[in-house]
């Protein structure tokens, strides 16, 4: 008789909490398997998922290293609003030959009274609780299981932009199917510059459609362009000093558009195009359409106090011309204003 572990949840994302846990019950208590059942819903709780099959492909990308770690989707099949009791039940009959073993953060075992048929639950299957919280009340009827520093890690962390806290390979699939992205993007950012962010966006896309160029890259390169921004100097400073230290000779205000491609590929962004407009998106590059366009929207998005009618009249025919015509503009701006500061200083 095989001897399993069950590990539910919404895993909205997944994280390396979820495999640590997983790897731990696995070791400690010598199981055949881990299976993680990710909720189709989730009664006690109030929140927006991702799809089902996206959190199922999370899932598979996290532990793909690990052969003992599966995903079980039975609960996609039961009837809803599902319960663990009816997850129990279904396993038990399809897998008669199994034995199951219920994992469940501390945190859950403080409401288990609220499950539904939760003494029937205790009697088909043993419970093995991962303490979060020293204080959360546990259970004399189940076991416990001490993993070390895990308490702080939440999926609510991964939507809310500290990507570090799952795997590269969930963080490209968060990219490339544009999961939690505005919830990420916005993480990043103060709030008047969420504000700049959007107008980008939407600008980028309503140029790239004269251009038929890829909604999706537009949409990543415009969220994520001022990812860095906010960083303090000296933080800006150690990366680049790492992954482009020749730029340390450019002037700090734009060293975030090279800091930022380098974090979001650190973190997990594989998608070329986009880094490369991302880390263009202040000086621009000629030749490279959605560089030329993330410069454009830039610069030229409605909250900027200049008029900008002339250079996106000209954006909707031709990249290029438009983002010279830019260059151009900002400089000349830039010497007015530094004019004026000069006769300012001179009175």
């Amino acid at each position: 008789m095989s001897k399993i572990a069950c590990f539910g949840g919404s895993f909205n994302p997944p994280h390396l909490g979820h495999l640590k846990i997983a790897l731990s019950v696995l070791r400690q208590e010598k199981f055949d398997e881990i299976w993680f059942l990710p909720t189709f819903d989730t009664p006690l709780k109030n929140q927006t998922m991702a799809p089902f099959e996206d959190r199922v492909q999370m899932l598979l990308r996290l532990i793909k290293p690990y052969r003992k770690l599966k995903v079980c989707t039975i609960e996609e099949s039961l009837p809803r609003p599902n319960y663990t009791i009816n997850t129990v039940t279904s396993l038990k009959s399809f897998y008669p030959h199994h034995r199951f073993t219920w994992i469940i953060g501390s945190d859950q075992a403080n409401q288990f009274s609220s499950w539904k048929d939760a003494d029937n639950l205790l009697k088909l299957v043993d419970f093995i609780v991962v303490v979060r919280d020293p204080q959360d009340h546990i259970r004399k009827d189940m076991k416990i299981n001490h993993v070390p520093n895990i308490s702080h890690i939440s999926s609510t962390f991964i939507r809310e932009g500290k990507l570090e806290y799952t795997s590269k390979e969930v963080v490209s699939y968060i990219f490339d199917n544009e999961l939690y992205l505005e919830t990420i993007a916005k993480s990043f950012v103060s709030e008047k510059r969420w504000h700049h962010v959007k107008q980008v966006e939407k600008l980028a896309l309503e140029l790239g459609e004269f251009h038929n160029m890829d909604v999706h890259q537009i949409t990543l390169a415009a969220l994520f362009h001022d990812s860095t921004k906010i960083w303090m100097k000296d933080k800006s400073a150690a990366w680049l000093s790492f992954v482009n230290p020749a730029y340390l000779h450019q002037p700090a205000p734009i060293w975030h558009q090279k800091t930022a491609a380098a974090y979001l590929k650190r973190c997990g962004l594989k998608d070329k195009v986009v880094l490369n407009a991302i880390a263009n998106h202040v000086t621009g590059q000629k030749g490279n359409a959605l560089s030329q366009l993330i410069y454009i929207a830039d610069k030229c998005e409605p909250s900027r106090d200049y008029d900008v009618s002339e250079e996106l009249a000209l954006a909707k025919i031709d990249l290029d011309k438009a983002a010279l015509m830019v260059s151009h503009k900002q400089m000349e701006y830039i010497q007015k204003e530094k004019n004026v500061s000069q006769s300012t200083i001179d009175r």
